[in-house]
């Protein structure tokens, strides 16, 4: 196997390994499947920001870092803080008894 077809390979696979875990994304986009809200911009946005991300860590994220040591730690901080919002707000739907209703959908007549 060629070395550019090896590092696609590992690309890809990293990249499918990343998507299809269920992790936080994976289970709001989930939920409001489940409720019906939002389906198409919520999924939209999610293959946007994946695309970017991946992208941006494909193209120099590590050299932005080396170049700029502080911005880490703006990082560091940024995602701290969602992740403590994140957590406050799974913990207060945890603690806040509710249930999800999910609508009948008419169903199509056989002809």
């Amino acid at each position: 196997m060629s070395a550019s077809l090896s590092l696609l390979f590992l690309g890809a696979t990293t990249t499918i390994s990343l998507v299809a875990a269920i992790g936080a994304q994976g289970t709001f986009v989930l939920r409001q499947g489940i409720l019906g809200r939002h389906i198409t911009p919520i999924i939209i946005f999610c293959i946007l920001s994946d695309a970017l991300m991946i992208g941006l860590g494909v193209v120099g994220l590590g050299a932005l870092l080396d170049a700029a040591p502080w911005f880490i730690e703006v990082f560091r901080y940024v995602g701290a803080a969602f992740l403590a919002w994140f957590g406050y707000e799974s913990a207060k739907r945890v603690f806040i008894p509710h249930a999800v209703v999910v609508e009948e959908v008419p169903r199509m007549r056989s002809l």
